[in-house]
């Protein structure tokens, strides 16, 4: 029997991957979870701590054979960003699995990441997770000096470790991969709207989308410029 066809919203928190699939959610042929538990808890557990692939894997794999049956025949997806670092591994189990990633400014990206009291919490318990950690952008050049960063910067360490893994997925990945930049999609949403329609084949149009226009550079008056030096420190490296 033919695997079911399914999508992963993939990505750094606070870069589009919501509202990638609250779209999702508005199409008639979609059908799909938003961060839902076991899923979203086994994806990030094993984000954080790659020691848990292999009991935590086997469990969300057979997680979503669940919850895309009970939506069949529509397309399912499934949004739980953390899944950017296991996309290869899903990838590998569904054969006709496909990722929409998400890109999104740093500057933007941290200024929401500095409103979200779940985010931070990932941030402030990192002693509890494994260094170096891939999930929080820790690494062997900045691990000593990681406590002392501020928010905004440990907000950026994270952004730019998933900004590589995305750049690395595009390769491995190859056409199962569709990347939406959330700045284009304020611009532009139709067009960015028939090209990620095209990308999943689905036969009917999105519905038009409400815009909140003024989300897209809100981070240029919500940022001080001690901030945005901070982060500029950061990703010019």
């Amino acid at each position: 029997m033919k695997e079911q066809e399914m999508l992963f919203i993939i990505g750094t928190g606070r870069s589009g991957t919501h509202w990638i699939a609250r779209l999702l959610q508005s199409h008639r042929e979609c059908a799909g979870l938003i961060e839902v538990d076991p899923i979203f808890s086994y994806a990030t557990r094993m984000a954080l701590n790659p020691a848990l692939c292999e009991e935590l894997m086997p469990k969300l794999i057979a997680e979503y054979r669940a919850e895309a049956a009970k939506v069949a025949p529509k397309l399912f997806f499934d949004k739980s960003h953390p899944n950017i670092w296991h996309a290869q591994t899903l990838a590998e189990i569904f054969p006709n699995a496909r990722f929409i990633g998400t890109d999104r400014s740093v500057f933007g990206t941290v200024a929401s990441m500095l409103k979200h009291g779940g985010v931070q919490d990932w941030i402030r318990r990192w002693r509890e997770y494994p260094v170096p950690n891939r999930f929080l952008g820790i690494d062997e050049s900045n691990k000593d000096a990681y406590a002392s960063l501020s928010l905004a910067q440990q907000c950026a360490l994270r952004w730019e470790s998933h900004n590589r893994r995305m750049q690395a997925l595009i390769p491995l990945l190859g056409g199962k991969l569709h990347i939406v930049n959330y700045e284009s999609l304020h611009d532009d949403p139709p067009g960015e709207l028939e090209k990620m329609r095209r990308f999943l084949n689905l036969q009917s149009d999105f519905p038009p989308p409400e815009i909140k226009k003024i989300s897209r550079d809100l981070w240029k008056t919500e940022l001080s410029r001690e901030q945005i030096a901070q982060i500029e420190r950061v990703v010019s490296g």
